[in-house]
């Protein structure tokens, strides 16, 4: 009888405790995963994003991470930031190839530990921009290297940058490869092919998983945003426009703080992406100085205005990560602005609706405001410079000791001279001949 109710509470506590060593392990499947979204253009900003998301996938204890990949492609410079990001961690990454995984979103999927790719997507045509050697050659290493790296093939890597790889029976001489979903299985480039995100799971084996979807911040947002090349060209066209609308009429409206609002999202995006630092923008800023003080200033077109031209240029073409899509980019908003301004110029500045938004610099005397209203009323009148005009300087017209700027060059003291334009506290003559 002793003996009997032995074995039954020794039945009793193996059980509980195979009930219990279940649960534990059924807890245990309980695994967390991290996703992060890879779709649209490749910057310098998905970079940024991507990085943290592994990073706090890390932070997280994840044991996984996956990447839901949907791209035509983008940057090389960002595409290999990522790559590396992928490749030093150390939490294993899993690629879900929703769509297409093209070009420099071949080389994000090929990094990754585990690839899954949906039915009817496709991997590769990773050609570069522009197609030069060098290129060709460092994009092609990083696709071997990266492929090697992930225990895949890097002759299949290689040909998806080089058209001169030829591998019999997949891709001929002079043609890039890209492969479909079922062609990349059956060549061992990817793990299988699924119909959707949970099945990549299922197969990664994370059945069951929690996914926690990491989604960009509003830096991020507008970092990817203003990095877009289409948009780039829009801010700049905006801001130029802005600025030289600002400076032909003179005084401080609606036209300059859009301008400045423009040009300041351009480069807050392109700071937060990395592309550009602080000293880029202080050269930019050099050089709207010195182009307002050719404006303001110094009449005519000299060496001010010329170094301005420089800067702006100069600052704007480094803030670019490629040099064919700055040579564009600035091409194309110089191109726009030039034209915006002869339209403005023509049609709206002398409209009524542009009196409406933008600051007049002629008031009324009720208003507390002569200044202006009787510099406009020395135009047409005579008088004599008191200094010489360098181009700046003091002349006596009629009974008033006025500052003025002559037309274009020097004249010398004691002068006549005659008001040709005033507008503001900006007095311009001209010197009188006998």
């Amino acid at each position: 009888m002793y003996r009997r109710c032995l074995l039954i509470l020794l039945l009793v506590l193996g059980l509980l405790i195979g009930g219990v060593g279940h649960r534990a392990l059924a807890n245990n499947n309980n695994k967390l995963v991290y996703q992060i979204p890879v779709k649209g253009t490749i910057d310098l900003g998905l970079a940024k994003f991507i990085s943290r998301g592994i990073q706090q996938a890390e932070e997280e204890n994840a044991d996984a991470i996956l990447l839901s990949i949907d791209t035509f492609g983008g940057l090389v410079k960002a595409s290999t930031e990522i790559r590396d990001t992928i490749l030093k961690t150390d939490v294993p990454v899993i690629a879900y190839v929703e769509n297409r995984a093209w070009s420099a979103g071949a080389l994000i999927t090929t990094a990754s530990d585990q690839i899954y790719m949906n039915s009817g997507s496709s991997i590769g045509a990773a050609e570069t921009r522009p197609k030069e050697e060098k290129f060709i050659s460092a994009f092609r290493k990083e696709f071997e290297s990266t492929a090697e790296k992930t225990g895949r093939d890097p002759k299949l890597a290689a040909a998806m940058v080089d058209a001169r790889v030829q591998i019999d029976g997949v891709v001929e001489q002079g043609q890039i490869l890209t492969l479909t979903a079922k062609e990349a299985e059956k060549l061992t480039f990817i793990n299988g092919v699924v119909n959707n995100r949970e099945e990549a799971l299922i197969q990664g084996g994370y059945h069951q998983a929690e996914v926690r979807i990491i989604n960009s911040n509003l830096k991020e947002n507008l970092a990817r945003f203003t990095s877009n090349p289409l948009v780039s060209t829009i801010l700049l066209t905006i801001g130029f426009i802005g600025l030289i609308l600002e400076g032909i009429t003179l005084g401080w409206g609606a036209s300059g703080s859009v301008g400045l609002l423009s040009l300041g999202l351009y480069f807050a995006g392109r700071l937060i992406a990395g592309t550009t630092g602080f000293g880029l923008i202080l050269f930019f800023i050099l050089g709207i100085f010195l182009l307002a003080l050719e404006v303001l200033v110094v009449p005519g077109f000299g060496i001010t205005g010329i170094g301005g031209i420089i800067a702006v240029l100069s600052s704007l073409f480094f803030s670019f990560e490629n040099k064919d899509v700055a040579i564009y980019v600035i091409t194309i908003s110089t191109m726009s602005s030039i034209v915006g301004i002869l339209i403005a110029l023509k049609y709206f500045i002398t409209s009524t609706t542009w009196s409406r938004i933008e600051l007049s610099t002629a008031q009324t005397k009720e208003d507390g405001y002569i200044s202006n209203r009787d510099n406009q009323g020395l135009v047409g009148k005579q008088g004599i410079t008191i200094t010489p005009l360098r181009p700046a300087g003091v002349a006596q017209i009629g009974d008033q000791r006025k500052d003025v700027v002559s037309e274009g060059g020097f004249i010398s003291k004691e002068q006549r001279v005659e008001v040709i334009a005033a507008r503001g506290r900006r007095i311009v003559v001209r010197q009188l001949t006998e």
